[in-house]
């Protein structure tokens, strides 16, 4: 599947950015680790908990270390067509709309 990034992740994005500067943390790292555990999606759509709506919700980072995230997002799949790849994936694309910290109350 195809993961896109819809203009809401990008603005909560910028505003955690910020925060890790505040923090004096290694920003690139961080970031770095969301997106590798975002590409999860692309094989294993339907891991994150399904939530109202029909979005579904995946928890990610280290939750001890106080690197825990939580991320929104929509799965729009093609009906009983697979990838022309080996490793037949589904074909579709994931939409993740909202991230935020497992510090924050809820999704801006």
């Amino acid at each position: 599947m195809r993961v896109e990034f819809a203009e809401d992740f990008k603005e909560d994005l910028d505003r955690i950015r910020e925060h890790l500067i505040s923090h004096g943390a290694n920003v690139e790292a961080r970031l770095a680790e969301v997106f590798q555990a975002l590409r999860i999606l692309q094989r294993n759509p339907y891991i994150g908990h399904e939530m109202e709506g029909g979005l579904r919700e995946l928890v990610i980072g280290d939750k001890s270390r106080h690197r825990g995230y939580f991320v929104l997002y929509d799965v729009y799949e093609e009906p009983d067509e697979v990838a022309d790849d080996e490793e037949n994936e589904p074909k579709g694309v994931v939409v993740v709309n909202a991230i935020r910290s497992q510090h924050e109350s809820g999704y801006h």
